[in-house]
């Protein structure tokens, strides 16, 4: 059976994460693998980076200001080997054991990686359950993705976001019951 696939797409900042992170409190994590990314910041409130997190709670840096790389997204240096030590691995699991695959995000940074480009294009064409935050901005690869057949695009912004979460569910339903048996 081919699962669903949903894409939430929206501005920076509009709360695609927090609504993946709503989403997966709903599913439980026994049902899904994949990852997340949320930054961090310095005491005085300013964005240092970014982390990229597994659902089993294997983290990383992956960009920082302070970071010595030739890949850069504005002033983040971008470090690949933590997306690919961290993305990949929970892609794959998510593949093989037939679970809800939750990736945030497909956006530039992530794109770096000409592994994780790769492997998240497998898993969207596979038939698992799909469900992922991508950047809104254009971008030739994630513009690629969008025009993947069957694959759902959510606009989220500040009016929707507490509701989509639920609109995911609704969306994906017939999918969490392959999935329980």
């Amino acid at each position: 059976m081919q699962g669903s696939k949903v894409f939430i797409s929206g501005r920076p900042g509009v709360g695609k994460t927090s609504a993946i992170i709503s989403l997966v409190k709903l599913l439980g994590k026994d049902k899904i693998a994949g990852f997340y990314t949320y930054e961090f910041r310095d005491p005085n409130g300013d964005r240092l980076g970014f982390y990229i997190e597994d659902f089993n709670g294997n983290r990383e840096i992956m960009a920082h200001k302070g970071l010595d790389s030739s890949l850069k997204v504005g002033s983040y240096g971008v470090d690949i080997r933590a997306i690919e030590k961290i993305a990949l691995p929970a892609i794959e699991r998510g593949v093989k054991e037939r679970k809800i695959i939750i990736i945030d995000e497909l956006g530039k940074m992530e794109f770096m990686s000409g592994l994780f480009v790769r492997l998240a294009f497998s898993a969207i064409c596979s038939d698992c359950t799909l469900i992922a935050a991508i950047t809104a901005k254009p971008h030739p690869i994630a513009d690629d993705f969008k025009k993947i057949p069957g694959v759902r695009i959510i606009e989220i912004d500040r009016k929707n976001r507490d509701l989509i979460p639920q609109m995911i569910l609704d969306e994906i339903g017939t999918d969490l019951i392959s999935i329980i048996i």
